[in-house]
């Protein structure tokens, strides 16, 4: 762990316990860091609402082009006499298809994920959503909001401006940019702390919780007590 990372994985592990800060806590953001520095690499490599819309134009353009080929009677003769009396009964078969294959892929155009009331693309500069999968953001909050109550006993609250600042400072430990607009606005995080608590993310945060009590139990089992004490170990679970 270089130095610039754990001092960043340092604060925000003061952020979350400003007293009497466990030793482990920097281990526990740092471990975490990691993984989410790759759900934002992941969330970065998604589509724009207006790219994936172009995309599913074209293929419902190239769905029309090969209907429409397989549709001319010449060339539909041709190929029967080459390929054979089945390859006619094929024929009939993938255009079907097609037309299914082109009919659900208008409806994912006009979904709202995609498109607002008038057909428009939604406006923002938001990237496809991928289903069941949450926002790096909102993994972010579930990674404070864990630490928050194992340390401290309680959630923090979504309008937490302490919780807000320890998520800020985690986003940034993992090597991303802050996003435009939020600025020193620490109520960017409050959606984000809230769909920290839906069922969606149970998963995560029992994933939280294993490390920060497999951690803790660490740190003990070195002599550390409740602070944890540093051993110079680094512990990664």
């Amino acid at each position: 762990m270089n130095h610039k990372f754990r001092d960043q994985c340092d604060e925000v592990a003061r952020l979350i316990q400003p007293t009497r800060t466990p030793m482990w806590l920097t281990e526990y953001v740092a471990y975490w860091a990691n993984e989410l520095a790759h759900e934002i690499s992941r969330q970065d490599l998604l589509p724009t609402r207006a790219q994936t819309r172009t995309r599913l134009s074209k293929l419902v353009g190239a769905a029309d082009a090969f209907d429409e080929a397989l549709s001319e009677p010449t060339m539909r003769l041709f190929l029967a006499h080459v390929c054979g009396s089945d390859f006619e009964r094929e024929i009939v078969t993938l255009r079907k298809s097609l037309l299914s294959i082109r009919s659900r892929i208008y409806m994912a155009f006009k979904a709202p994920l995609l498109s607002d009331g008038m057909g428009r693309t939604r406006r923002g500069r938001g990237k496809t959503p991928l289903p069941g999968a949450e926002k790096p953001e909102v993994l972010c909050a579930v990674i404070v909001a864990e630490a928050w109550k194992f340390v401290r006993q309680e959630y923090p609250g979504a309008r937490s401006k302490g919780a807000a600042k320890a998520a800020l400072a985690l986003w940034a430990a993992s090597a991303a940019a802050p996003r435009k607009g939020w600025g020193d606005n620490l109520s960017a995080w409050r959606p984000y702390f809230e769909g920290a608590r839906h069922t969606r993310v149970a998963g995560q945060r029992e994933e939280c919780r294993r490390i920060l009590s497999l951690l803790d139990a660490h740190w003990k089992s070195l002599g550390g007590g409740d602070l944890g004490g540093s051993k110079g170990v680094i512990f990664m679970p």
